[in-house]
């Protein structure tokens, strides 16, 4: 099941319409289940930073994505600064 999910979000019509709470969403649930799919992960991360869905990540999502991140041992410098970026803004 979830690696039919991860080749469906993979799919570039799918991953480019994902908001910051689908992201977050998302790599929550694989993380939670340990199911590490590394070209889902990065995929998602490029989303993640994205201008335009990286301005919309509330606390939740910032929180969701860097314990995912961290649970799956996946650095992305770029993304967990941009997450901690978001989580000091005012």
């Amino acid at each position: 099941l979830m690696e039919s999910m991860a080749q469906r979000a993979l799919c570039a019509d799918v991953v480019a319409s994902f908001d910051a709470q689908e992201v977050s969403n998302t790599v929550w649930a694989f993380a939670k289940l340990r199911h590490a799919k590394m070209p889902l992960f990065d995929v998602l991360a490029e989303r993640a930073l994205d201008p335009a869905v990286a301005t919309t990540f509330c606390s939740q999502g910032i929180a969701n994505t860097a314990w995912a991140f961290a649970k799956m041992k996946i650095l992305n410098e770029r993304l967990m600064a941009m997450l901690l970026e978001r989580a000091l803004e005012p």
